[in-house]
């Protein structure tokens, strides 16, 4: 599969200002296929998943929304055993589960984000749950680089 993705492409998403200044400041007049551009460095692992999210086909979508909502969960569990679950933590578990419930239905974007940002958010909360307060940004950090390994896999075997 060869998803296509340059600067018409980027604007046709209609990103906010912030992320296309950025795109086009870097990269306006080339054109990448999408493992390219999840390999840019100028490019935040946050836009590089919001693009390849809106670009991916519905059934890839959904696969990654499960993936998500399956870390969410492991990492809720982590923080369970180590204390308590905190709320966030508990939100985040519940809110994968149910984008990962809604994905495969409707394969939405919506249900994708959802999953995604709850999985790195429970992986946040597992380590703020073990009083690892100074590793929770590397640790949200991680389970976003995951999340681009994730795509491009899901990617990569689909082809």
């Amino acid at each position: 599969m060869k998803i296509k993705v340059n600067s018409d492409i980027i604007k046709s998403l209609t990103p906010c200002k912030d992320r296309l200044v950025n795109y086009l400041k870097h990269y306006n007049e080339l054109n990448f296929d999408i493992l390219e551009f999840l390999a840019l460095d100028k490019i935040t692992t946050e836009d590089k998943v919001w693009v390849a999210l809106k670009l991916m086909p519905k059934e890839l979508v959904a696969a990654f929304a499960l993936e998500c909502s399956s870390r969410a969960s492991a990492y809720a569990a982590k923080a369970y055993t180590a204390l308590s679950v905190s709320d966030k933590a508990s939100y985040a578990a519940k809110g994968a589960l149910s984008a990962a419930y809604d994905a495969p239905l409707t394969a939405s974007y919506y249900a994708a984000v959802a999953a995604s940002y709850a999985a790195s958010y429970a992986a946040d909360a597992a380590y703020l749950a073990a009083s690892y307060a100074t590793n929770a940004d590397r640790a949200y950090a991680e389970e976003r680089e995951l999340q681009l390994k994730s795509i491009a896999q899901l990617i990569e075997e689909s082809k």
